[in-house]
């Protein structure tokens, strides 16, 4: 009986020891995993950079087309174009002159 006593007292700070180790091990693994896949962990900042860049360079390409449009409305509004007019005219409206021919494709 007393070797019983013996081994429990020998064993009883080892299991503690391994119950706190185990412990601290699982609140490692728990809080990294939630560092890189969390809502606001790495793969998310990663994702958000990525979304930043496209959306940058569809900012950029819009950009371009603004100063496009804004170049052809300049020439319309300040000294009248005449060949931008009759271009925009035939494309937009359909107008055609009274000696040219008008071909639909279907």
């Amino acid at each position: 009986m007393i070797s019983f006593f013996y081994i429990l007292n020998n064993i009883k700070p080892v299991l503690i020891n391994l119950t706190l180790f185990v412990c601290l091990l699982f609140f490692l693994l728990y809080f990294s995993y939630v560092a890189i896949f969390g809502n606001n962990g790495l793969k998310s900042y990663i994702d958000l950079e990525f979304e930043i860049i496209e959306l940058n360079n569809n900012f950029n390409s819009l950009e371009k087309i603004m100063h496009e449009l804004e170049i052809k409305t300049s020439k319309l509004s300040n000294n009248l174009d005449l060949d931008l007019l009759d271009q925009q005219s035939r494309t937009v409206l359909g107008l055609i002159r009274n000696d040219e021919i008008m071909i639909i494709e279907k």
